[in-house]
C-alpha cells in the first residue's frame, strides 16, 4: 500500500503535501479511518479531533484482544485506491487455518451503502451478512483471485487462524491486513438468522488452538503481555 507518512499526533499531519485523495487512519485500533476523495470537501478539523481522541484510546480494554496491549498510537496517510464504479475499493477477506484458506468475505462500498458477502474458495455463495442464502447478486470474482488466495494462504502459513485482507484494482493486489480477532470475535457471520450459527461452526471447528509448545517457538517471552496472556506468570 503506497504510504505518505507516519505521524505521532495528528497536528503533524500537513494537509498541502498530501494528494487530492487520501486515507488517515490509526495503527492500533480500528475504525479510526478517514477517507479524503476531495480536499475542498474534507473536514480536517473534525478529522484531526478524532484521531487524536484516538490516538489516547488503547484498543486491549474494547475487547481484551492482548495484541493490541503494547502498540505505539501513530497515524498513517495512505493512498487512495480508486476502484472503478465504486465509493470506495472492495475488501476481499481471507479466513485462513495454518495455511489453508476456508472462506471469502468481501465488503463493498462500506462507508456509504455497506453489502458483505461471503463465499467458498471456489466462489460459490454462501450467503450474507444477514442470511445464509443472500438474495444479492454475488461479488464478481476479481481478476488475479488465484494469486490473492495463494499469497494468503502463504502469509497466514504458521498460524491457527489470521484473516488476510486484500484490495484488488483493476486486477493488481494490495495488501491491507492481518486480522486476528475479525469482530473480537464476537460478530455473528449471519446476523439475522436463528442459532446456531451453521458458518460460526464449520470455520470453529477448523481452528485447532495451539500446544503450550508451539506458543513457547511464536511467543516473545520478554513481554511481559505475553506471559499475562498465556499465564505463564503463574507457571
Amino acid at each position: 500500500m503506497p504510504l505518505f507518512g507516519v505521524f505521532n499526533a495528528a497536528e503533524e499531519i500537513d494537509l498541502d503535501k498530501l494528494p487530492e485523495k487520501f486515507v488517515l487512519k490509526c495503527t492500533h485500533d480500528s475504525q479510526s479511518t478517514f477517507v479524503c476523495t476531495d480536499k475542498s470537501y474534507f473536514d480536517f478539523v473534525e478529522a484531526k479531533k478524532r484521531l487524536n481522541v484516538a490516538l489516547h484510546r488503547n484498543w486491549y480494554w474494547q475487547g481484551r484482544e492482548w495484541a493490541y496491549l503494547g502498540i505505539t498510537p501513530r497515524i498513517v496517510a495512505e493512498a487512495f485506491l480508486d476502484e472503478p464504479g465504486r465509493a470506495t475499493p472492495t475488501d476481499y477477506k481471507f479466513y485462513c487455518f495454518d495455511g489453508k484458506a476456508a472462506l471469502v468475505q468481501t465488503d463493498a462500498d462500506r462507508f456509504t451503502n455497506h453489502e458483505m458477502q461471503y463465499f467458498s474458495t471456489e466462489w460459490e455463495q454462501r450467503g450474507d451478512i444477514d442470511h445464509e442464502v443472500s438474495e444479492h447478486e454475488p461479488t464478481v470474482k476479481p481478476e488475479n483471485y488465484e494469486l490473492m488466495l495463494e499469497l494468503s494462504e502463504k502469509l497466514s502459513d504458521g498460524f491457527p487462524h489470521v484473516r488476510v485482507d486484500w484490495y484488488n484494482i483493476s486486477g493488481k493486489p494490495y495488501f491491507g491486513e492481518m486480522t486476528f480477532y475479525t469482530g473480537g470475535g464476537y460478530d455473528p457471520f449471519y446476523a439475522l438468522e436463528e442459532q446456531p450459527d451453521r458458518l460460526d461452526r464449520e470455520l470453529g471447528d477448523l481452528f485447532v488452538l495451539p500446544t503450550v509448545s508451539h506458543l513457547e517457538k511464536y511467543c516473545d517471552w520478554s513481554c511481559p503481555s505475553s506471559k499475562r496472556s498465556l499465564g505463564a506468570d503463574n507457571a
